[in-house]
């Protein structure tokens, strides 16, 4: 014990202990400023683990040179070639004490920002919306006013028509109806609605069926001012043909009131009647709703759905697209024979292409096919002349950055992504997608930042977690 005590008094002696805690000090603040100058300079990322490296080697090598130099009026020495009568080795330690006090000061200081003012200002950043455009609008789910909860389908069908049509207005930012489903019975005002999906405008509705007669109501209203700019109710008899005509008008109204021009293309696509027959419109809307849980047995009630859709109307473009779209989903979630069901999907896109090439739900199913055949770029032309038909299908935008990602265009990539999310902005799939591609690229903040908007908007989601731990412990060691 004496020896270690002997030992531990000539660590403080030489001033060891004292360069130890300098050096840690420093090594820390220098990783710290490292982490964020770097990502703001784009710098490459094995730049940090190499810095970080070498400062972790510089610190026995400090230790080392402390225990056997001095520093002397004449300049450094060997420790054994100072006569202890002359040094000054104490009044080097309290220089030292300085320094440490000086460099502890300064990294408590940038601690203080990093935990309380930069970080504050990124989690801020998770609660921003995407900017405000005027013409932005958000269409909630529309209320069943029939007094019978089996016209629920029907006027969900209704609702994801209008959005389509107005999706295709390449003038509008039009929110997905993934992120508009959140707020189905909400008691959220509109100016809390509007503030989260990044939107200026909110559409209401409902809907009403009763025997042969269906009555719509809409309404857009300013987000900012609670004012109704424009609002009608459509009383007709049920036809298909007349549902159609409904959301054009719709579609054509609110574009009106957001003082949009529709091109022609764009009136020509949004006046599109894909069907005459009112039961196969019911069934083809009843087998998307069935898509959407994507379970073995939900895509297969699809594919019912979509066959009987086909069945009574065989030039149904929009249903033989669907029903290409769920036996692709099937060959990939429900272990079957893969080879069958694909054959199956290609036969039923080839029907919905020689119907009509024009429809984006065609060309974004078409863009999957040619990508599971390998054929990235046919796959990339679909998907492109899906996007130009429907500018405003997130899931479309989404199926693009994946593309581009995969055949190595990565800033471009992140455009897309960005996108996504905007048009998307509550799907945790489109800002965990988006966070990851910015984490791969090196600007882990911003990464952070969105993984914690997907942490916000669905705390069950894993990836979050797991990727603001990677970023953390990989990225920031």
């Amino acid at each position: 014990m004496a020896g270690v005590s002997v030992f531990l008094r000539e660590l403080r002696r030489r001033n060891v202990i004292r360069v130890a805690a300098a050096y840690a000090i420093v090594a820390w603040l220098l990783i710290e400023v490292a982490s964020i100058v770097l990502p703001t300079f784009k710098a490459p990322d094995w730049i940090m683990p190499v810095f970080t490296f070498f400062v972790a080697l510089g610190f026995p090598l400090a230790l080392i040179f402390a225990w056997a130099f001095e520093l002397t009026p004449e300049g450094l020495k060997r420790e054994r070639d100072v006569d202890r009568a002359t040094s000054i080795v104490s009044r080097t330690g309290r220089k030292l004490d300085f320094v440490i006090i000086a460099v502890l000061s300064v990294a408590l200081m940038f601690f203080a920002l990093d935990r309380f003012m930069w970080v504050g200002d990124r989690k801020e950043d998770t609660k921003v919306s995407p900017v405000k455009s005027r013409k932005s609008v958000a269409v909630l789910p529309f209320e069943n006013i029939s007094g019978d909860e089996s016209n629920d389908p029907f006027t969900i069908g209704v609702h994801d028509d209008l959005l389509t049509h107005l999706s295709k207005i390449a003038s509008i930012r039009t929110i997905s109806r993934t992120s508009v489903l959140r707020y189905r019975n909400t008691t959220k005002s509109i100016a809390e609605i509007a503030s989260e999906l990044g939107v200026a405008t909110i559409v209401e509705g409902g809907v009403q069926r009763s025997g042969d007669r269906v009555r719509i109501n809409a309404q857009l209203i300013d987000a900012n001012t609670d004012e109704h700019l424009w609002a009608e109710t459509y009383d007709r008899q049920l036809t298909a043909a007349n549902i159609f005509a409904i959301q054009t008008e719709i579609a054509t109204a609110i574009a009106a009131a957001l003082r949009t021009t529709l091109s022609p293309e764009e009136q020509r696509n949004i006046a599109t009647v894909p069907t005459e027959n009112l039961e196969a419109y019911e069934a083809y809307q009843l087998g998307r709703q069935a898509m959407e849980r994507r379970t073995t047995k939900s895509v297969a009630a699809a594919i019912d759905l979509f066959t009987k859709a086909t069945t009574i109307d065989a030039n149904f473009a929009q249903a033989w697209a669907g029903l290409a779209d769920s036996y692709r989903v099937m060959a990939r979630i429900s272990g079957q024979n893969v080879d069958d069901l694909n054959q199956k999907a290609f036969a039923a896109l080839d029907r919905a292409l020689h119907i009509d090439d024009q429809l984006s739900e065609t060309q974004a199913v078409l863009a999957v096919v040619l990508e599971i055949q390998g054929d990235s770029a046919g796959a990339m032309l679909a998907i492109e002349r899906a996007l130009k038909l429907d500018p405003n299908n997130a899931d479309a935008v989404f199926r693009y950055a994946d593309l581009l990602h995969d055949t190595g265009h990565i800033e471009q990539s992140l455009l897309e992504w960005e996108k996504a999310a905007q048009l998307d902005p509550l799907s945790p799939v489109m800002n965990d997608a988006y966070a990851w591609t910015l984490a791969e690229v090196g600007r882990f903040d911003e990464a952070l930042s969105r993984y914690r908007r997907v942490d916000d908007i669905d705390p069950r989601y894993p990836g979050a977690a797991v990727s603001i731990g990677t970023i953390y412990g990989l990225a920031y060691g």
